[in-house]
């Protein structure tokens, strides 16, 4: 197993922080051959439909 390097750590606690700040949202780590290639996220809100 490879360790985490700092720098990925700091990447995925940031969006951590960033996704729970805001509430709502989810984030997606992307690995490779072992290593993190992509960390995204995504706080947009999901509208709320209106009762009929």
């Amino acid at each position: 197993m490879k360790e985490i390097t700092q720098q990925e750590l700091a990447e995925v606690t940031q969006a951590l922080q960033a996704v729970k700040e805001s509430g709502f949202g989810e984030v997606r780590i992307g690995i490779r051959n072992g290593y993190i290639y992509q960390v995204s996220k995504t706080d947009t809100k999901i509208l709320e439909l209106p009762k009929n």
